[in-house]
């Protein structure tokens, strides 16, 4: 028994003395695991000229390292863009159209663990459209006003990729079709009837390519309105030059219906 006492009166110094000392409560309680090696999630697009990195908090992290690079064909030479406690950073100044490809690190105590695998981010004087659109769950109803946004598609040296995609729904009444049609302002009203940047595909229905200012059909064969989703997305052969193996293209769009008749009529 005198035993047991003298261990749960050492426990309690401890603890008491921890209470009082910041520091030390918290190196008696952080976790002991090392901290996760993650690449950060990048946003490019948002800011004109910026790129804004994230990271989640890591409990067994005392400090981070961001580093970035040029993207490059024979070697990423990297520097330091951030060092410190935050969990995120917005790496301003950047290059229009140039790829850069960022890594994190972290330290606990003496030791860095990392750096991470790379994630591809694009520094651009274009910002991307301000809908929320790229997933089903957050698709825009297409109305007759239609709506003009845009969509990318990149790809590194080594690999990586970034690519964006938009979906929108329409409603169709009994035994009607409606009439969908696109515009690519990368290559112009004068190239009507040309393979645009984009490919289509309509959901659990049909995929195709997006032919520039030709309309395609969606078409309703129920017997009462039904809902339709489409999605756009690049074309990645057509956002990337020739045999080059890294590269890519933002471009805009416009997107609206055309009209909506009877199945048997017009198309």
């Amino acid at each position: 028994m005198k035993n047991i006492s003298k261990v749960i009166l050492i426990i309690v110094i401890i603890l008491n003395i921890a209470s009082c000392n910041t520091d030390m409560y918290y190196l008696l309680t952080r976790t002991q695991d090392d901290p996760s090696i993650v690449p950060p999630r990048l946003q490019s697009f948002v800011i004109s000229y910026a790129i804004i990195a994230e990271w989640d908090k890591d409990e067994a992290a005392d400090e981070y390292l961001l580093e970035r690079s040029e993207d490059n064909p024979i070697e990423l030479i990297y520097e330091t863009v951030y060092k410190g406690t935050n969990t995120g950073y917005t790496d301003n100044g950047l290059v229009d159209g140039v790829r850069y490809i960022y890594r994190l690190s972290k330290r606990r105590g003496e030791k860095w663990f990392g750096p991470s695998e790379g994630a591809l981010g694009v520094g651009s004087q274009i910002t991307r459209n301000s809908h929320s659109n790229n997933t089903k769950e957050t698709a825009l109803k297409l109305e007759s006003k239609g709506y003009v946004s845009n969509l990318y598609y990149f790809r590194s040296y080594c690999g990586l990729e970034m690519t964006t995609e938009a979906w929108y729904y329409i409603d169709i009444p009994a035994i009607r079709k409606a009439s969908l049609m696109v515009l690519d302002y990368g290559i112009g009203e004068q190239a009507s009837g040309t393979q645009t940047h984009f490919n289509y595909y309509v959901f659990e229905r049909e995929f195709g390519s997006v032919i520039n200012l030709l309309d395609f059909w969606i078409e309703n064969h129920e017997l009462e309105t039904e809902r339709y989703y489409v999605k756009l997305y690049p074309s990645k052969s057509s956002m990337i030059w020739g045999l080059v193996p890294a590269g890519g293209k933002i471009v805009q769009y416009r997107i609206t219906i055309q009209g909506i008749v009877p199945i048997g009529a017009g198309g």
